[in-house]
């Protein structure tokens, strides 16, 4: 496995697979994988883990890591969000924070990649400020994230982590509430909907312990495919045994 640049370098949880089959005399896994938090592949053997990570690695997909406020946190944002889409339409989407967007590579990989990067950082706060609106789907109506350093620099580590060097744009952290191509007319209804409700926004503050992969196919626009992959504390990734 290759040494990523600014990162220590992933390792390999191998903990137990359920699901197996015995042929011959032989335990041989069935089609059926599992990952883990903050692990790449689950097996029950070296040999068995890496020839999995080869085979899923096979099948690529499009991966996000976000931060996500605790639960206690997100029941306001949430309520927010849930008025918002019942007067102007657009998906159901859990309330968070991207610190790397969108990046196509296998499970296997996105997984050792959010766990290499989860090595880097320790926990942050982040802080909602104000309510804007953006120019596209995925930033339809949002809350602004204050760009202090340690989140400034949770975006720039994980990205590193993912290969990332040179972006088209810079970071700009938020929190997005409302997607959806929607008339500049009905998307400032929306932005001054978002408003009436500051005080369950801004000046909100979450601490992030810990990084979520999810599966984010931004082609589907009405997310049913997206999901939770992997989540992984930030400088605490249990290892079980590590394969460098």
């Amino acid at each position: 496995m290759s040494k990523l640049q600014g990162c220590p370098p992933p390792s390999i949880h191998v903990t137990r697979l359920f699901g197996y089959s015995k042929e011959q005399g032989n335990i041989r896994p069935k089609k059926k994988y599992i990952v883990g938090r903050g692990t790449a592949i689950v097996s029950s053997s070296k040999h068995l883990a890496m020839s999995m990570a080869s085979e899923v690695g096979e099948e690529e997909g499009v991966y996000s890591v976000w931060a996500m406020p605790a639960p206690e946190k997100r029941q306001g944002i949430r309520e927010v969000m849930n008025k918002l889409s019942s007067e102007f339409g657009g998906p159901s989407f859990e309330p968070h924070v991207t610190v790397v967007g969108a990046q196509r590579m296998s499970k296997a990989d996105a997984c050792s990649r959010l766990e290499a990067a989860c090595r880097t950082l320790t926990p942050y706060t982040c802080s909602l400020t104000q309510v804007a609106c953006g120019t596209f789907f995925y930033q339809c109506i949002y809350v602004l994230v204050d760009p202090t350093p340690q989140v400034m620099q949770a975006n720039l580590k994980a990205s590193r982590c993912f290969g990332i060097v040179d972006k088209p744009q810079p970071y700009m952290p938020h929190l997005s509430l409302l997607y959806g191509d929607l008339p500049e007319e009905d998307k400032q209804k929306a932005k001054v909907k978002a408003e009436s409700f500051n005080h369950l926004l801004c000046n909100t503050e979450f601490e992030v312990s810990s990084l979520c992969l999810y599966k984010t196919d931004t082609q589907d626009k009405s997310l049913q495919s997206w999901e939770k992959v992997a989540e992984c504390n930030l400088r605490d990734c249990t290892e079980t045994e590590n394969y460098t």
